[in-house]
């Protein structure tokens, strides 16, 4: 009788351990999940920065702080970009006529196109040049939908088209 005992309490002893075993596993594979839910949060939400930037469009607080603490270079990037921005917007404004901010707005894209073709010479690593060049599109973008906004709130068709003289 105590044999039979003893392997009763063996047998719940080992389905004990069992059921330890199976919920350390479900745990391992909800950490996993949470894990990959995570990874997923985080590419989505760059997805959804990388668009922003690449239509010129500016970004919302809460990215630029996302940025900040997740992809910190692209942060820095991304605070030249504006700077850039609203030193283009100042620039567009002191223009007297449309032929000053026509040559203003062709004079910023060329100094891109000179970068892109400088970086493209002197970059070795292809994966630094795509990042250099992906940043001079995103400037671009950005230099590009300043203007339309000039545009948009009519201080572009405010000017004159030549200086009087």
């Amino acid at each position: 009788m105590q044999f039979q005992s003893g392997t009763i309490r063996q047998q719940t002893q080992v389905l004990q351990l069992k059921r330890q075993w199976a919920m350390q596993g479900k745990q391992l594979e909800d950490h996993s999940l949470m894990e990959q839910m995570s990874k997923a949060r985080h590419e989505q939400k760059m997805s959804s920065i990388y668009n922003m930037l690449n239509a010129g469009k500016r970004l919302t607080p809460s990215e630029k702080e996302y940025l900040r603490g997740h992809e910190p270079a692209l942060y820095q990037k991304v605070i030249m970009i504006e700077n850039e921005r609203d030193s283009f917007k100042r620039e567009l404004r002191r223009c007297k006529t449309k032929d000053e901010a026509d040559r203003l707005r062709y004079t910023k894209y060329l100094q891109l196109a000179g970068e892109v073709t400088s970086v493209s010479i002197i970059t070795m690593s292809a994966g630094a040049t795509q990042v250099e060049t992906e940043y001079v599109g995103f400037r671009a973008a950005a230099l590009r939908e300043t203007f339309l906004e000039f545009v948009s709130e009519g201080k572009y068709f405010k000017l004159p088209s030549k200086k009087k003289p």
